[in-house]
């Protein structure tokens, strides 16, 4: 058998685990936990040993078909195949095209359903078991937990960053609406709404602050000077 088939083989085989783990450590662009080849490489095929296992239970119960490893492990071993063999293989090809199907099906949605719960179960930047992303968790309000029940307040955070523009050098106060993070969790840029803008002279606040009348503004973090996050919290009537 081709060297080149089985390589292909083995490889199909693992791209599950891979799956899963892209999709559990990716939020957005964003990259949740920073892993080594190593690493990653370990926890995929540990994935796909899962993964395949669960998927070969539900595909006995939905399709009363079993697997025939004998075949697997020629291809494994580069055994030459026998002409029963090829015939097994293309009498069940449609069952192995619903099978890769439901695998690859399986490891997308099980890596975003437990990303998801991890974050549910590990809410707060304190979490035991939080992700690494500071800035996530900074932007989202959610620091530690707090006393105030939850499901009465809304949260907003007011945003005030120090800018020099030229000679001159401004407060920009806004309520954040959104930001963006790099690909290694870092923060990239911040979008505000209901801008007002204070020129600062002589270190003091003595300059008139003025209302900009734009809809979003959108400040780059690597032209901020510093940045003060005041949590707003605004209790439902």
């Amino acid at each position: 058998m081709n060297l080149a088939f089985q390589a292909f083989f083995i490889l199909f085989l693992m791209l599950p685990g891979f799956l899963y783990i892209k999709r559990y450590d990716k939020k957005e662009n964003t990259t949740l936990e920073s892993k080594g080849l190593d690493a990653t490489s370990a926890q995929s095929v540990f994935a796909t040993l899962i993964l395949h296992t669960v998927s070969l239970t539900i595909s006995y119960f939905l399709f009363c078909k079993s697997v025939d490893y004998s075949i697997i492990i020629k291809i494994l071993t580069n055994e030459k195949l026998q002409p029963i063999d090829i015939n097994k293989i293309i009498d069940s090809r449609r069952w192995i095209i619903s099978y890769f199907f439901l695998v690859f099906t399986l490891a997308y949605a099980s890596g975003l359903a437990l990303q998801k719960l991890m974050f549910k179960l590990n809410p707060y930047k304190s979490s035991a078991f939080a992700f690494n992303l500071p800035w996530y968790y900074e932007l989202k309000g959610k620091i530690e937990p707090t006393s105030i029940d939850k499901n009465s307040v809304s949260e907003f955070i007011r945003i005030t960053c120090m800018i020099v523009s030229g000679k001159n050098t401004y407060l920009y106060s806004g309520i954040l609406n959104d930001f963006y993070l790099n690909i290694d969790g870092s923060l990239d840029r911040i979008a505000i709404i209901g801008i007002s803008r204070l020129e600062l002279k002589n270190n003091s606040h003595r300059g008139k602050e003025e209302t900009i009348n734009v809809d979003r503004m959108i400040l780059k973090y690597n032209e901020i000077q510093n940045l003060t996050l005041e949590y707003l919290i605004a209790i439902k009537q």
